[in-house]
């Protein structure tokens, strides 16, 4: 049975072309981090990795 993944490597994610937004926005700080939150604070630590 073949796994499937969705890690992506050596890949380029481009913004589509119908996306309504123009400018990205940090996610609101709350009292308790949220998935955003993480994932926003590890591309700011690391970019490009």
């Amino acid at each position: 049975m073949k796994q499937h993944t969705t890690n992506y490597i050596n890949t380029f994610i481009e913004v589509s072309e119908d996306c309504p937004v123009s400018v990205s926005q940090t996610p609101p700080e709350k009292k308790e981090k949220t998935v955003a939150n993480l994932q926003y604070e590890q591309l700011i630590k690391n970019p490009y990795q």
